[in-house]
């Protein structure tokens, strides 16, 4: 017998990497969390109007508010009986609309040049 027939051919192509080692879970497990957590932000935070935030702001039932470049962002907190008479009846939906609202809430507002906010503010 011939030495070069008796040795079988080696495969040429290089091995696939494992992945059985644990440091590959750790970038993906930290990429699906961040991911979780930009998520739920956006849905954590209600988006309302300039002109309603101005009107929580005057109630002083503003808790907490950053104030961005295009966006003002905080936490309302509903005072427990406003001042403010609900002319409708509590079966209607707006009655109902005013019942949820006393619940505090993190809210989203665009942002409007306003000079005199800085002062209501404080």
């Amino acid at each position: 017998m011939n030495q070069h027939e008796a040795r079988p051919k080696r495969d040429l192509k290089p091995k696939p990497p494992k992945w059985s080692s644990p440091i590959w879970y750790l970038p993906i497990m930290l990429l699906l969390l961040w991911f979780w957590q930009s998520t739920v932000s956006q849905f954590a935070y209600k988006t309302i109007p300039y002109s309603e935030f101005k009107e929580h702001l005057r109630r002083g039932e503003v808790a907490e508010v950053v104030v961005k470049e295009d966006a003002i962002e905080g936490k309302i907190q509903p005072k427990p009986e406003s001042a403010v008479p609900v002319a409708t009846p509590t079966n209607s939906p707006a009655g109902q609309k005013a019942a949820v609202d006393k619940k505090e809430f993190y809210f989203r507002a665009v942002r409007v040049e306003d000079p005199k906010l800085v002062d209501e503010l404080e």
